[in-house]
């Protein structure tokens, strides 16, 4: 294989690599063969931390030697003006040899390990920390060279690009696990689906109520509820909220109510999510909200009184509007329909809501923060 198709081969194990660390290991390998180089690493290190992200061919004790002692009087880490982000170099561009044999870093931990020259590159440069790639000759074999450095200099903008990709992921998968975290922490179960209603995720609440197989469920890795009708209501709510999305106009039905084998209802209530499109992803996703009304530790009774200021018979009455309609809340409290509807229409306007519907879907999102006591 000629030089051309090597760096090629390596080119695709260093983005191959960018998103799976797993695969650094195999690029060490590869190009330590480049390089002529019996022992490779990647490693980030600062003046107060040390990260050994990928070693090829180190004894695990020097490794250990090297964070607990040796990491600290790295003759190599001082010279931060050589260093810089992107520039490939060699060994004595940071140290001579005459210095280096003088140190206890090299006496103690280079030199027992056949560590004498190496070509290098800075991956990563934050102030003082760096990230380089190192491959090492023993004193035996030739120096590093001007061919080394114009080597792993070609290879240098992946590397440094890799790097890029590599945080930029790690970044989206750390703001992915808090997200997924605080959306268990909810009462209300969560589902992000597709426009063909493909499941995407559920929070554990959503889990739960779809592992109860109790009015909603996942099948054929589709959510769907044990009614035809209301499975049909609730795909054409999620392609009506991927319209809005995607600015085919189409008005979302407030809620779709959902009877159980067991007990009461379920509500569920959808909102579009807008994403862009990449790589032929069109259609953005949609989250359903599905809120169990009979669960007593969602009743929002005195959240309303405290952000809208209804009263108690009024909050009685918005929370059992989550559970039946007007004339059965009226029965459940020995109350007229026309009291009824008059107690309906005060909660109109001090929540801002003007039908049932647009009531019912806030006392859904007030319903994920609890009971506040």
């Amino acid at each position: 294989m000629g030089p051309e198709a090597v760096l090629s081969e390596l080119i695709g194990q260093i983005y191959e690599a960018a998103i799976e660390p797993a695969k650094w290991e195999a690029f060490l390998k590869r190009a330590a063969e480049l390089f002529g180089s019996h022992t490779a690493n990647i490693h980030f290190q600062d003046t107060s931390s040390l990260a050994v992200a990928s070693v090829l061919n180190m004894d695990p004790v020097f490794m250990d030697a090297y964070r607990d002692h040796f990491g600290a009087m790295n003759p190599f880490m001082k010279r931060t003006d050589v260093q810089q982000e992107g520039r490939a170099y060699v060994r004595r561009e940071l140290i001579d040899t005459e210095s280096l044999v003088r140190t206890e870093f090299y006496n103690d931990w280079a030199r027992p390990q056949g560590f004498h020259d190496f070509v290098c590159g800075t991956m990563v440069r934050r102030g003082p920390m760096a990230g380089n790639i190192t491959f090492w000759r023993r004193a035996t074999a030739d120096p590093c060279d001007e061919q080394e450095i114009r080597t792993l200099q070609l290879l240098m903008p992946h590397l440094v690009r890799a790097m890029q990709i590599h945080r930029k992921l790690a970044g989206l998968e750390r703001k992915c696990e808090a997200l997924c975290n605080a959306t268990d922490a909810m009462h209300q179960g969560l589902v992000i689906v597709d426009v063909a209603s493909k499941v995407v995720t559920a929070n554990a609440a959503a889990q739960r109520l779809i592992g109860a197989n109790d009015g909603v469920r996942v099948r054929h890795g589709k959510l769907e509820t044990d009614s035809p009708s209301n499975t049909a209501a609730l795909r054409q709510a999620i392609k009506c909220a991927v319209s809005c999305v995607t600015g085919r106009l189409a008005s979302v039905p407030d809620l779709v109510i959902v009877n159980r084998h067991s007990r009461g209802k379920l509500v569920i209530w959808i909102a579009p999510i807008s994403s862009g499109a990449f790589c032929g992803e069109q259609d953005p996703l949609v989250a359903v909200f599905v809120v169990d009304p009979e669960a007593a530790s969602r009743s929002p009774e005195k959240l309303l009184r405290k952000l809208f200021g209804l009263t108690p018979a009024e909050s009685r009455l918005a929370n059992a509007l989550m559970k039946g309609d007007l004339t059965s809340a009226s029965e459940e409290f020995g109350i007229s329909r026309n009291t009824a509807r008059s107690q309906l229409q005060s909660i109109f306007s001090k929540t801002g809501t003007s039908k049932q519907g647009e009531l019912i879907r806030l006392l859904c999102q007030l319903g994920c923060m609890g009971e506040q006591g």
